[in-house]
């Protein structure tokens, strides 16, 4: 009984949040504008995978590959769809 409640909270969440993103689509009536950035793109970069590591580290991780292969669809038709510098994403194997 345990395990279908560890399990189901994070379908739950991925649930949640595609859910939730028409409605975050729908909501944002102006195109947004860049931001100001103190980093480069390579700093960017280095700190987001620097990031990663210290969060696979201190967080506990889903290791599910249906979910894993889901939301990559997910992320990389976003990230093909936002603005600005393109930047590397790694999922897990």
């Amino acid at each position: 009984m345990m395990k279908r409640t560890i399990r189901a909270r994070p379908v739950l969440l991925a649930s949640a949040l595609l859910l939730c993103a028409p409605l975050v689509a729908r909501a944002q009536t102006k195109p947004a504008t860049a931001g100001f950035n103190l980093f480069s793109v390579e700093q960017d970069i280095e700190i987001g995978r620097q990031s990663a590591v210290e969060a696979e580290r201190q967080l506990p991780m889903l290791k599910n590959g249906n979910v894993d292969r889901y939301l990559n669809k997910i992320i990389t038709k976003l990230a093909a769809q936002a603005p600005g510098a393109r930047y590397p994403m790694r999922s897990r194997p």
